[in-house]
């Protein structure tokens, strides 16, 4: 913002200058990278917010932030990233015992989607047999729902490697749940942060990149986990 109309007086913005500064960030002008939908959004979110503060301490008489306009972005789907096995392996190593490796698991190695994953109860798995039921996801608002579609909702069966993997994450999350006591929530979810919540979709990523980081192999998003399983199968 202080780039495209920061030498502007507030009270001399008007619609043009608003529609200029969306227009820079989608088009990623002066040595900035383009940003995505959701971060023009927000940018145009936080433009009317200041220019609301401005009306209130009587700067501004109009806020020319609520009438512009946000331009069209260029919605070309990045590509998925199927991680080689060598690095899959390295990155559920480097995740054994920490939250997100739950994911890790059961994305990269089980093809489950993120918000499956997420919605999964330690009730729909059956370490004995190997098998594991989806039967919900969590959807944006962190909420239970039904599943993507009906072909969805599936048993799965869980290779042997994987159910040592899950036995670990299951003793580590009693330990947490010990160590924190009485701040422990209690969801029977099998993806959750250190104090039992279930994980949202936004701090699973950051998770999830960080964890790439510390195992040295290419960042993924949660859904690349999925796409690399499928790629290895």
């Amino acid at each position: 913002m202080i780039d495209a109309v920061g030498a502007v007086p507030v009270a001399g913005l008007t619609v043009h200058h608003c529609d200029e500064l969306l227009r820079s960030a989608v088009e990623g002008v002066n040595g900035r990278k383009p940003l995505h939908e959701n971060e023009v959004r927000r940018l145009r979110s936080t433009l009317v917010a200041v220019l609301r503060n401005a009306e209130r301490e009587q700067l501004v008489t109009r806020n020319v932030g609520e009438d512009s306009v946000l331009p069209v972005v260029n919605k070309a789907s990045r590509e998925n990233v199927a991680l080689p096995v060598a690095d899959r392996d390295r990155l559920v190593d480097a995740t054994r015992g920490v939250s997100v490796g739950a994911v890790v698991v059961l994305c990269s190695r089980l093809a489950l989607r993120p918000a499956e994953a997420r919605g999964l109860r330690w009730n729909d798995i059956d370490l004995d047999a190997g098998e594991l039921s989806v039967v919900r996801q969590m959807d944006s608002a962190n909420k239970p729902t039904r599943p993507k579609t009906r072909r969805a909702s599936r048993r799965i069966e869980v290779d042997d490697a994987s159910v040592t993997l899950l036995r670990e994450w299951r003793r580590r999350q009693a330990e947490l749940r010990l160590s924190v006591g009485p701040m422990w929530s209690d969801h029977d979810a099998v993806v959750t942060t250190t104090v039992g919540t279930p994980f949202d979709k936004d701090n699973l990523k950051r998770s999830l990149r960080n964890a790439c980081d510390d195992a040295g192999v290419e960042r993924v998003t949660p859904y690349d986990l999925r796409h690399t399983a499928l790629t290895i199968l």
